[in-house]
């Protein structure tokens, strides 16, 4: 039986690749403001995203991908995580 590697498909390594040099290109010269067209990667939930990033509230200065943002608002409001926030709204309309 053979197995997938996706280390030895061209197309895994040209889009590494991509992402290493737009990354580099963007710490060579850094945006003193954040844009809506930038990657980047989200600490909270470890994925990448190009939307205008959010602010965590755990120390307003960490930007964040806007639904872990809508998130951590959802926890302020709510006192509860969004996913069980939406489960109790649904719940209340049986």
């Amino acid at each position: 039986m053979t197995t997938y590697n996706r280390f030895h498909d061209d197309n895994y390594i040209d889009a590494l690749d991509d992402a290493r040099a737009e990354l580099e290109a963007e710490l060579a010269n850094p945006s003193p403001t954040p844009s809506a067209t930038m990657r980047r990667w989200c600490p909270r939930c470890k994925t990448s995203y190009r939307a205008f990033p959010a602010v965590t509230r755990l120390n307003n200065k960490t930007y964040i991908c806007p639904p872990c943002g809508v998130d951590e608002a959802m926890q302020d409001f709510a006192g509860v995580p969004l996913t069980q926030f939406l489960r109790i709204i649904d719940n209340e309309g049986e």
